[in-house]
């Protein structure tokens, strides 16, 4: 006889198990360089944090304690008794240091206020000091160097320490007492009452070798 009608679909049967994935296609071609982003900050030197403060302290005693010079420490080598201190303007940018025996202009010599270790004073001549930068986010030479140094000095703040700036020969501040610090600047008092004697020094952080 004749073929009977198809029968209905039947029901969906299980799904069989994931086949193994493929091969990994080619990579891609290299996309274009992005555009450069933008020059990052400087890293601070000695000459934020130290030449500024060495600067001001110099202003200070040639308006108003010049002639009370006992000692100026410069560079690795050199102690230096000219009693006189100036700065003279090269250019509008520009400053050094002149310094004379028994008045600005006997026997000059000139240097860099860079290279100003420490000054110190027959008189106890008071000068504010720059303050701390609060938070500190000063890197460089000056985050590495100077404000570590800094910190660990006004943590003794009152205590009597000897100091050695430059290369350490016949440049040794001794017996004297911390009586302030600021950004670039230790203020330290002598101990000695006679004539001449030496009241106050002030200090580049950035000097300093050791402290004892």
């Amino acid at each position: 006889g004749p073929m009977g009608p198809v029968g209905s679909t039947g029901a969906d049967g299980p799904m069989g198990p994931v086949g193994a994935t493929g091969a990994v296609g080619p990579t891609g071609p290299v996309g274009v360089t992005g555009a450069v982003g933008p020059t990052g900050p400087s890293a601070d030197n000695l000459c934020d944090c130290c030449y500024n403060p060495m600067k001001k302290v110099i202003e200070k005693i040639q308006e108003s304690a010049n002639g009370s010079i006992k000692r100026t420490f410069i560079g690795p080598y050199i102690n230096e008794t000219h009693a006189y201190i100036q700065i003279i303007n090269v250019t509008a940018n520009d400053c050094i240091v002149q310094l004379g025996k028994n008045s600005i202009t006997d026997d000059p010599i000139f240097t860099s206020i860079c290279k100003i270790a420490a000054i110190e004073l027959t008189t106890d001549l008071d000068i504010t000091l720059e303050p701390f930068p609060d938070p500190d986010t000063k890197t460089g030479e000056c985050g590495c160097c100077e404000r570590p140094i800094r910190e660990y000095l006004k943590s003794i703040e009152g205590e009597t320490v000897d100091i050695r700036v430059g290369n350490g020969q016949n440049v040794d501040i001794g017996d004297k007492i911390i009586s302030d610090v600021g950004e670039g600047i230790l203020r330290l008092d002598g101990t000695g009452t006679g004539t001449g004697s030496v009241k106050r020094s002030y200090v580049s952080i950035c000097k300093i070798l050791t402290i004892e």
